[in-house]
């Protein structure tokens, strides 16, 4: 489940702070407008809250990846906080579909290597 913090507005109410009408689709994530050069709040959990990281090798494993595709999908991580059963990320894509690649194959090699 991937989702992108920007409050919890109703389908089809205007943004305030973007000033931009959301569109939610019946999924567990919504669709949002990525726009390049601003910050986004990723966080993901793991299914039923269940642990996603068991040792110390885990969470070296998911660093080195997010280092390899933050450069090849062009997005700057400004911070980032790892617990065993979540993760945040505060991000900065520097081209348009930057943060869906990147969670994209930063999930699939996580959930591949667990």
């Amino acid at each position: 489940m991937l989702q992108i913090g920007l409050g919890n507005p109703r389908p089809g109410v205007r943004d305030r702070r973007c000033n931009r009408k959301l569109i939610l689709i019946p999924m567990p994530r919504r669709e949002l407008e990525l726009l390049k050069d601003n910050f986004y709040h990723i966080f993901n959990r793991g299914n039923y809250k269940s642990t996603i990281f068991f040792s110390d090798r885990d969470y070296g494993r998911f660093l080195d990846k997010l280092r390899s595709y933050k450069d090849e999908f062009n997005v700057e991580i400004i911070s980032f906080s790892l617990l065993p059963n979540h993760f945040h990320l505060l991000a900065k894509p520097r081209s348009d579909d930057g943060i869906q690649n990147l969670m994209k194959n930063l999930l699939s090699s996580h959930s591949h290597y667990l």
